[in-house]
């Protein structure tokens, strides 16, 4: 069930890009003025396009995302409760989605623009989100219980109460 939930995802993540792409080939779309436009652009590096303008960056960046994304996978299997499963699906479902556009087109298809006064956040996709929330998960549910780390390998609380 956890691994259709990751295939699930990188579809969606995969559909809204080349749908994005569609809508977007020449033009942004305000949704809330001064806050959120659909804007479409291309990051050839990492978050906030972090190794984009170094050759062997792209390389790198992908070789990274598939041996974490294959390590990922692996203890998706094992994990202890819902709350470790969720937590790698999201993680798995965000890199194995920019992953396939890195190796597709050696770039990252951004098109979620929010802007805070005259702060512009970096352009971001479905995958980031997922990966982003499934982190801020881990580390939520890591301060919340020292045993969550356990649960992601595949251990089972021996406190029902440490599953919450």
């Amino acid at each position: 069930m956890a691994l259709a939930a990751v295939l699930i995802l990188v579809a969606l993540d995969q559909f809204s890009k080349a749908w994005m792409e569609q809508c977007l080939a020449d033009k942004a779309i305000k949704v809330i003025p001064g806050f959120f436009n659909l804007e479409l652009t291309w990051n050839s590096g990492a978050a906030w396009n972090f190794l984009a303008n170094k050759s062997w960056g792209i390389v790198f960046l992908s070789l990274v995302s598939l041996v974490v994304s294959v390590i990922v996978l692996f203890y998706l299997d094992q994990a202890g409760s819902f709350r470790a499963k969720l937590v790698l699906v999201l993680i798995a479902a965000g890199g194995i989605g920019n992953l396939i556009d890195r190796i597709r087109f050696r770039k990252v298809t951004d098109f979620l623009a929010f802007s805070f006064g005259s702060y512009k956040f970096p352009v971001f996709n479905l995958a980031d989100i997922c990966v982003t929330v499934g982190v801020g998960l881990a580390l939520l549910f890591i301060l919340r219980n020292r045993h969550f780390l356990d649960e992601l390998a595949g251990h089972v609380p021996l406190d029902p109460g440490d599953a919450m």
